[in-house]
């Protein structure tokens, strides 16, 4: 409430800009492994191999074994899931259901050598704000988190938006054109046949909103500048506009050979789904031993 210049007072309405959330990254790691009587400890993805004493495996070895009860980030309880392949190995992974923080074990029976280990996921912490989160960190979280999809910056999302469809699209070559005024077209897709998709791009942060016809005729005009036939729309807005769906669906349009493809929120988190980010406790039970 304030004075107006009368001495009145009146109702001010206040924006409240709600903090970006922060993004949570495991993917680099910590392990260590015992084999033919050689203790080791590594850090990846750095190259260096570090020797380490039996005092040094052991200590390691030991806080290992004791994440895979309690999480040491967020004190939640850790999901244990058998991998192994064969009954010559065993492959556990041990992850945080709430911060997905995770704890991996390996060992070998195949040969006399052996073989033991254990690797720890290491925590990184991205602002969402930030241009350079990397993309693996980007689309793993809003995996896990798909709310993040209406909070993250619109250029995120045009990122995540690139990679995704990149895969589910495959094989294409995808480019991120997404400006400021960029006429309708904030991700490029070239497909084998040399057949140009165009993709417009739109974050919605309300719960519940609409897109409406306007975005579509949007990306219909930058179809008919860059002389592409096909084209896609996403949001993250719960569904189009009654007009939304219906332009994109008009039988001139397929009579001129233009396809418009419309893609909601709901659509995008099943695609998230369906094309889940490479997790980094696969490359550790994928090379044995690590190096």
């Amino acid at each position: 409430m304030a004075l107006d210049a009368r001495g009145s007072f009146v109702i001010v309405s206040l924006t409240v800009m709600q903090p970006m959330p922060e993004l949570t990254s495991y993917s680099e790691y910590c392990s260590c492994y015992s084999m033919g009587g050689v203790d080791a400890i590594k850090f990846i993805p750095h190259v260096n191999m570090t020797d380490a004493s039996e005092q040094d495996f052991r200590r390691f070895e030991k806080v290992a074994s004791l994440h895979t009860a309690c999480c040491p980030y967020c004190g939640g309880g850790m999901r244990r899931c058998d991998m192994s392949r064969s009954d010559y190995e065993k492959r556990i992974l041990y992850r945080c259901s709430s911060c997905l923080f995770w704890v991996a074990e390996r060992e070998d029976y195949e040969d006399q050598s052996g073989g033991h280990g254990y690797a720890c996921g290491i925590i990184r912490s991205f602002d969402a704000a930030d241009p350079q989160v990397p993309i693996d960190v980007l689309r793993a979280e809003c995996e896990a988190r798909p709310d993040l999809l209406r909070v993250i910056t619109p250029r995120a999302l045009e990122t995540l938006v690139a990679a995704v469809f990149g895969d589910a699209w495959g094989p294409v070559e995808v480019k991120h054109v997404g400006q400021p005024a960029d006429g309708g077209v904030d991700v490029v897709m070239v497909q084998q046949s040399g057949a140009t998709i165009l993709v417009q791009v739109k974050r919605r942060a309300r719960p519940g909103s609409s897109e409406s016809v306007r975005t579509v005729r949007e990306l219909l005009g930058a179809l008919l500048e860059h002389g592409a036939m096909r084209g896609i729309v996403v949001t993250t807005a719960d569904h189009f506009s009654y007009h939304a769906q219906r332009l994109a669906s008009a039988p001139r349009l397929r009579e001129l050979g233009y396809e418009i493809d419309l893609t909601d929120i709901g659509i995008l988190r099943q695609l998230l789904r369906e094309n889940p980010s490479h997790e980094p406790w696969q490359r550790y039970f994928e090379i044995w031993p690590p190096r």
